[in-house]
């Protein structure tokens, strides 16, 4: 009898593992020039090319001058995961050798949406993430990250103050008040850029993932500079539900 229930067991949850996928993101953190230098700015605006960058990232070619060594790549934790509805990962960090990504694999379940960080863990004087490209699974390319009530649409790249992200306490998840309104994921991939309200400290960057039905490599390529100026617009909630900073 025990021996039948353990084989149904074992057939029922076989259909399950069997979904599994696996996938990877790359990271690369830049200086803002050596942005635009390999994306190829001016030229193919939005749609920045991305053929240059990953060509130097692969074979190394990235000179160490161009990259923000002091920003770091992780799973997010798991309060985190709850703002966003994000569900908990495993990652395995990949040994890149001489090439110049970040670069993490893990398995996971198509459909379910993922969380990861980029933090500053150094003194560089670089704070504000002025551009953010993307390659998810629709054509890659770059935005500029907007403060999200500015926007009338949804974008690849929004931004937050940091404090707002981190200390939600509203009534529903941070993703389904906030985050959804704004972040765009028709291609599977979307940033979503904290700026701490004391201006020395550096933007964190939070690349929300939706698991597609096929392994994937996901790439996110920052492009850091100086602060220019603190300005923090007011906050308040689509239909003047009721939050603001001052």
């Amino acid at each position: 009898m025990w021996s039948f229930v353990l084989l149904l067991a074992a057939l029922t949850l076989a259909p399950s593992l069997a979904e599994a996928v696996e996938y990877r993101l790359q990271v690369i953190n830049l200086t803002e020039e050596a942005f635009a230098y390999y994306m190829d700015q001016g030229k193919a605006g939005q749609n920045g090319s991305w053929a240059r960058l990953e060509s130097a990232a692969e074979k190394g070619e990235v000179p160490w001058g161009a990259i923000i060594a002091d920003r770091f790549l992780r799973k997010a934790d798991p309060a985190l995961e709850r703002l966003f509805e994000a569900v908990s990962i495993k990652p395995e960090a990949v040994d890149v050798g001489s090439r110049n990504w970040i670069e993490f694999r893990w398995q996971g379940e198509p459909g379910k949406r993922v969380l990861w960080v980029v933090e500053a863990r150094g003194f560089s004087p670089l704070h504000e993430v002025r551009y953010a490209g993307l390659k998810g699974g629709g054509s890659p390319g770059y935005s500029i990250p907007l403060n999200a009530p500015w926007s009338p649409v949804r974008l690849k790249a929004v931004s937050f103050p940091t404090q707002f992200i981190l200390l939600w306490n509203g009534p529903g998840s941070l993703w389904e008040r906030w985050i959804s309104r704004y972040l765009d994921l028709g291609e599977g991939m979307g940033a979503v850029v904290g700026v701490d309200l004391n201006p020395t400290v550096p933007d964190r960057v939070f690349l929300v993932i939706e698991q597609t039905a096929e392994p994937k490599v996901f790439k996110a390529a920052l492009a850091w500079r100086k602060r220019e100026a603190a300005h923090f617009p007011q906050y308040e909630a689509p239909g003047g539900d009721g939050f603001r900073i001052r």
